[in-house]
């Protein structure tokens, strides 16, 4: 026998063979105390579809539960990211589940951990009120004490009214788990799965791991003759990153960030894909130092790169480009007069392979349409790709520089006090930020001359043009290499020089 897994109302899957040995699916917490009222008020009791299956699981952002996976496993057993196969329900803040204190929120998305028993679930709204669990504590230390808290049945009852939790002390530890035994007879048991192991500390409970697998001695229901106790944990403490850029509700660790007007408000607004490759909208505000609530607008993203925005089908709508990073295609997302979403995609182009990089769009040639740049690195020339006045496609490309292994992440604005694009970029050997300035003649650009703005700029990456209100000239996001974004403001009495960066960070 190996230890099931542990939810309620449905036979247990077996666990694969791991050093922890074997069990079952976790459910409540047997002879663990019950938590008074109001105490633990981040454990979520769990409830999916209508098949009475229960689980447990923390809050570790304002929308945002952890869980175990196999609770929402499915006819195959697989789980996919996006919309749960059946509804599902949190509760929150609710110790004694016959009250009607705390939040009950609905499961809109799932963010399933590729590997572990560990998924993330997106609530229908925030829960303002309630601090999630850290996920910076620190790896299990083999013999230290824990709290593992659950919803799950206990020794006398099915469905237990309240929440329990008992004291475990850490055994092996292992890279995705570790083993946990129960002190004083404490027993994880069906209902419990997903419900958090953490530790606590001077600065809050401290998220360690999540119930994945038990073997329910001492749980209602299960033979009175089970020798063998303890159960094992999906570890958590090192997926504090993966746990963050999932739930980030400020753009946070994401590709290709890029800025836009696209939801028909008149603010210039943020796009970018994340690590699943979800595509999502920022929408823009008046204050310019925070965005609004994200929008999911596309799947699939991960595959694609070089994100530019322009107005390329001749509407007023600001239109998505990208480059397929498999096929080499030049794609085109339309903006509609709808705004949020794009329309139908438009292959423009073709042969765009990883040898192009830096696009950037702006207007390069003094007509009314926006042009494309790009460095090829094979020849390190700077291509112009002019627009015309039929769209989307553009004119086939004129060389307008050499020399370009100078320089990196390149981007189009009016930065300086001219009415004209110039290109800004950051040369590779010193660090610093320089200007392309553009001319009235077009075509081809000014000398460059460094703006005067440090030497660190190697670590910054996906500039791109941003202005926001009254602002006259174009201001810069770029994202840092800790994954966060930075606003650089324009100083408007100042040519070439950001006033003071705006940082967005995670829960901005």
């Amino acid at each position: 026998m190996h230890p099931a897994r542990l939810f309620t109302g449905v036979a247990a899957a077996a666990m694969l063979v791991t050093t922890f040995g074997g069990g079952s699916p976790a459910g409540a917490l047997t002879v663990a105390p019950v938590v008074e009222d109001g105490d633990l008020p981040f454990v979520a009791k769990v409830d999916f579809g209508e098949q009475n299956r229960g689980c447990t699981g923390a809050l570790v952002a304002t929308r945002w539960v952890v869980t175990a996976k196999s609770c929402f496993a499915d006819g195959t057993g697989e789980v996919v990211a996006g919309v749960p196969s059946r509804p599902v329900n949190v509760v929150l803040g609710r110790t004694d589940l016959t009250t009607t204190t705390g939040h009950r929120r609905a499961v809109i998305s799932l963010i399933p951990h590729p590997e572990r028993n560990l998924v993330l679930a997106e609530l229908s709204a925030p829960v303002n009120n309630i601090a999630p669990l850290g996920l910076d504590g620190g790896a299990p230390q083999e013999g230290e004490s824990l709290r593992i808290a659950g919803y799950g049945r206990t020794g006398t009852e099915w469905v237990p009214d309240r929440l329990h939790a008992g004291t475990f002390t850490v055994g092996a530890v292992a890279a995705a788990g570790f083993a946990v035994t129960g002190s004083d007879g404490a027993t994880i048991c069906k209902g419990d799965a997903g419900g958090p192991a953490f530790r606590e500390a001077p600065a809050g409970p401290q998220l360690i791991g999540i119930n994945d697998t038990s073997w329910q001695k001492g749980c209602f229901g299960e033979s009175e003759t089970q020798i063998q106790d303890g159960a094992t944990e999906a570890r958590t403490d090192d997926l504090a990153g993966w746990i963050r850029s999932s739930t980030a509700v400020a753009p946070d660790a994401l590709r290709q960030p890029v800025t836009g007007e696209f939801n028909r408000d008149g603010i210039q607004d943020l796009i970018a894909a994340d690590a699943a490759g979800k595509l999502w909208l920022y929408p823009g505000t008046t204050s310019g130092t925070r965005w609004g609530t994200r929008t999911q607008i596309g799947t699939g993203w991960s595959g694609y790169r070089e994100f530019v925005v322009g107005k390329i089908n001749r509407d007023a709508y600001d239109d998505l480009v990208t480059v397929n990073t498999a096929s080499g295609d030049l794609w085109m997302y339309p903006g509609t007069a709808a705004g949020i979403r794009f329309g139908a995609r438009v292959q423009i182009g073709n042969g765009w392979s990883s040898d192009f990089r830096d696009l950037a769009i702006g207007k390069v040639n003094r007509d009314a349409y926006d042009d494309l740049v790009a460095v090829k690195s094979s020849s390190q020339e700077l291509l112009l790709y002019k627009g015309n006045a039929t769209g989307p496609t553009f004119d086939s490309s004129v060389v307008i520089g050499s020399g370009w292994a100078c320089c990196k992440e390149l981007t189009l604005g009016r930065y300086n006090n001219d009415d004209y694009d110039d290109l800004l970029t950051v040369h590779t050997a010193t660090g610093t930020m320089r200007i392309y300035p553009g001319t009235a003649a077009g075509t081809q650009f000014a000398a460059g001359a460094d703006v005067g703005a440090g030497s660190d700029w190697l670590n910054r990456s996906a500039m791109y043009p941003f202005t926001l209100g009254t602002e006259t000239r174009t201001g810069l996001l770029a994202k840092e290499s800790t994954g966060a974004l930075v606003r650089y403001p324009v100083d408007n009495g100042k040519s070439l020089n950001w006033a003071d960066p705006i940082r967005y960070g995670p829960g901005d």
